[in-house]
């Protein structure tokens, strides 16, 4: 049999095999953890606060993937940051940046359910590797975050549709020229990473294929 077939023969049993294990990891996280974070949410039919144009529909992170992406973050003293996740969700990511000693860990999501979904989540996670003990979902819009005066990472899994991204963006730009401070910015399999790169405060730190990282800087050094 010619090669190029041979390949084509495999690969769908590579991807099968992908998925199995990528299933598995993720059910592991929650069982061990003893949250429930898998099950994908479709925004449709969910009670949404604010306006829902915008908003994308939630799937959990790859915790390998997220991982990835954390142990490139140059921080040694994680107390003096705060963790922030937009849209949240059921609360995945929450849990892996609870595995830091970071001052706080919080998720900022729009939709109800899924906000409840991560509160019982917080009440019920227990794991070993946990470092931060203040964890908190915030029922919110993204559009109507205001960032507060402290040093932040801040995690984006493509949570929104190009204008909300930019209304966020700009708030952090106009919060930074305020207060310049510590920030760092996390994008796992970044669709919009042009908006982020496009940021006159937002400089590239590392890029890989999985994730972008991008730390605050002074305009006028950028």
């Amino acid at each position: 049999m010619p090669i190029v077939f041979q390949r084509l023969k495999i690969r769908p049993v590579l991807r099968k095999l992908a998925d199995a294990i990528t299933d598995a990891e993720s059910q592991w996280f929650d069982v061990s953890r003893h949250v429930q974070t898998s099950e994908s949410a479709v925004l449709r039919g969910l009670t949404i606060i604010g306006q829902a144009e915008g908003g994308l529909d939630y799937i959990a992170v790859r915790v390998a993937s997220a991982r990835a992406a954390f142990r490139e973050l140059p921080i040694r003293n994680y107390d003096d940051y705060t963790f922030i996740d937009f849209g949240s969700g059921r609360g995945r990511v929450l849990f892996l940046a609870a595995e830091y000693p970071f001052r706080k860990v919080q998720g900022i999501e729009f939709a109800l359910e899924l906000h409840q979904d991560a509160e019982r989540n917080i009440t019920l996670y227990h794991h070993r590797t946990r470092k931060c003990s203040v964890l908190e979902s915030v029922h919110l819009n993204a559009r109507d975050f205001r960032f507060p005066n402290e040093n932040q990472v801040l995690f984006f899994f493509n949570p929104f549709e190009p204008a909300v991204m930019s209304q966020v963006l700009a708030h952090l730009a106009a919060s930074l020229d305020r207060d310049p401070r510590h920030v760092f910015v996390m994008l796992l399999f970044p669709v919009l990473a042009p908006l982020f790169a496009a940021t006159p405060c937002l400089r590239l730190y590392k890029k890989t294929r999985r994730y972008h990282i991008y730390r605050a800087v002074s305009t006028g050094t950028a």
